[in-house]
């Protein structure tokens, strides 16, 4: 699979994060599988994008029936992880 569709996957997660659907714990372990997928990035990059996925868990926090965060800073931090992960795919 190419990095282009991985990261795409990865955008749709976050999307899919983005309304509830997902658990922080689900939404954390899908983006860690498809970043290991991907080819030819540095350590540093899986780091960077690691840190902006605790930033999406910690803004927005759901498990289970239980729910709480700032929507405003979770669409922001959600929205920062998008970009990155944007750039990346632009590499």
């Amino acid at each position: 699979m190419s990095n282009a569709s991985i990261i795409r996957r990865m955008l749709l997660l976050i999307d899919e994060a983005e309304v509830g659907s997902m658990a922080n714990g689900e939404f954390e372990c899908q983006i860690e599988q498809h970043i290991q997928a991907v080819e030819g990035i540095d350590n540093h990059t899986v780091h960077e994008v690691r840190r902006l996925v605790a930033d999406v868990c910690h803004a927005h926090f759901v498990e289970g029936d239980l729910e709480f965060g700032d929507p405003n800073a979770a669409q922001k931090s959600r929205a920062v992880l998008a970009s990155y992960l944007t750039k990346i795919s632009d590499c």
